[in-house]
């Protein structure tokens, strides 16, 4: 006797795991798990007649492929409750819950929030409780890691004290050099998971993206976490496509997204200001946390977009004894360390550098950032020569091919370069600069003072007139990447020229 799923209506292809047995109805030549979810079948049953199924084959976006078991079965319910942010959290076991209701401040966008992050702290208390995995992946840049660092600094502690030594076998995070959810990392995590499934028993893990985007690039790597039953939380600050009915095209695979954006917000808010704020509903305990997300703000440059949220996160960081102008340096020492490392992950040395010891982080400041200095003075020298420089009587345009004017492999990385430029560029005067930096297949924007300059509009104009470019990328609206084949380099360039001249 064998147990089958009986498929809750509200459950999607998504919820769906490959090998699990369910109840399905046949009807009309198919086999209906619900009213949403049905798969073909050459075989001949009565109509109506109830068989247990397995799932052999799933293939976003409605394509389920089945092996009928011929076993007797029994029906089991479907016992797994819904994940999603918009439903309410009543009826929770009282240490799932977030361990406070307030923000650090009072602000309108963070109270929009508050459903998606209840529902997320919910959703990793009660993970760290049942053993359920908890996979943490963060981008590898300044932001990223203080974004991943607060919610590690929140997590760790009270799954040490509930599962002592076994802590790792119920948690991992991990820096992504790509700004979104890659799929070699998303195969990695799910293959990680099964292994564990097997040899020891663990549940489907609970993955949680914090700075890794809310763009479409993520969607086919969520689409395969959750086949395989994990269940997804995004946490992002990044633009997220065009919204219809207030959500965006990762709210559907995702059981979880929070960002700013949805809430008619913007990128003034960091990732690291948002793992902040969920940190402390995790974990009333959660120590060396307060002086991160002013960090994260100069990192992301938050401060030219909005004074009153920065000087709230900067404020915290100031009561700890730091100054404006230090964080500015630890800023550049801590980027300077994730361009360095390449693909090694440096969460420990993070971990020393931002809270864990004072001493060895003013050291690290006084030995790398004169480093530093010497490496931009030579971007400089470079970008006064070899920049070509367009302005007008409101902006200038500085355009640099970074081939050309870098030497690969060594530190600054091509966006440090183009940032270098960008700030030395602008500060000569008090007109707008738009600054590109050029490879082979990729542009890379930065941009300061003047109006409506947004790369997720190239990005979009670019897919719309030039298919064939392949374009893809995106960012913040005055900050960001977009890639595309090299052979469409000249369309490409002439569109963008074409785009900032129409300004």
């Amino acid at each position: 006797m064998i147990k089958a799923i009986k498929l809750d209506p509200k459950r999607t292809i998504l919820d769906l795991k490959i090998g699990s047995l369910y109840i399905a109805k046949y009807k009309n030549r198919r086999f209906y798990l619900n009213e949403n979810i049905k798969a073909e079948t050459k075989q001949e049953f009565n109509e109506g007649e109830l068989r247990a199924v397995r799932i052999s084959k799933i293939q976003i976006p409605d394509t389920v492929v089945i092996e009928v078991v011929n076993d007797e079965f029994v029906i089991a319910q479907d016992n797994i409750v819904p994940l999603k942010d918009d439903e309410p959290t009543t009826q929770i076991p009282e240490k799932f819950k977030p361990v406070t209701k307030s923000f650090s401040w009072d602000n309108k966008t963070l109270e929009d929030m508050r459903p998606g992050f209840e529902k997320a702290t919910v959703a990793i208390r009660k993970a760290i409780f049942t053993k359920q995995p908890i996979i943490l992946r963060h981008h590898s840049d300044v932001d990223g890691y203080i974004g991943g660092m607060c919610l590690d600094r929140a997590i760790k502690p009270i799954l040490q004290k509930e599962h002592g030594d076994y802590v790792f076998r119920f948690y991992s995070k991990h820096a992504s050099k790509t700004p979104f959810y890659d799929y070699v990392d998303a195969t990695k995590d799910i293959e990680f998971a099964l292994n564990n499934s097997k040899r020891f028993g663990h549940k489907t893990p609970l993955i949680v993206l914090i700075d890794l985007g809310s763009g479409e690039e993520n969607l086919t790597s969520i689409e395969m976490a959750r086949i395989f039953g994990a269940k997804v939380i995004v946490i992002d600050h990044h633009y997220a496509g065009e919204l219809v009915d207030g959500k965006s095209k990762v709210c559907k695979p995702a059981n979880i997204h929070i960002n700013p954006f949805l809430k008619g917000s913007d990128s003034r808010w960091t990732g690291g200001m948002l793992g902040y704020e969920m940190a402390r509903m995790i974990n009333k305990d959660t120590n060396y946390i307060d002086i991160l997300p002013g960090i994260s703000g100069i990192a992301d440059k938050s401060f030219l977009y909005e004074e009153e949220i920065f000087g709230h996160y900067i404020g915290l960081a100031r009561k700890q004894g730091y100054t404006f102008e230090y964080m500015q340096k630890l800023v550049q020492v801590i980027d300077f360390e994730t361009q360095s490392v390449k693909y090694l992950d440096i969460g420990t040395i993070m971990d020393e550098l931002l809270g864990y010891n004072d001493q060895a982080q003013k050291a690290f400041v006084d030995l790398i950032y004169p480093k530093i200095q010497a490496a931009k003075d030579k971007i400089i020298h470079v970008a006064e020569k070899f920049a070509q420089v367009d302005e007008n009587d409101r902006f200038r345009t500085i355009l640099l091919d970074i081939e050309k004017c870098s030497l690969s492999g060594e530190y600054p990385v091509p966006r440090t370069v183009v940032a270098t430029t960008h700030d030395y560029f602008k500060e000569k005067d008090s007109k707008g600069t738009i600054t590109i930096g050029k490879l082979w297949n990729m542009l890379i924007f930065r941009c300061d003072g003047v109006d409506n300059f947004d790369v997720n509009e190239i990005l979009r104009k670019l897919r719309e007139e030039l298919p064939q470019s392949l374009a893809d990328g995106g960012g913040h609206a005055a900050a960001g990447a977009i890639k595309y084949i090299g052979a469409t380099e000249e369309e490409v360039m002439a569109l963008v020229k074409g785009y900032i001249n129409n300004l």
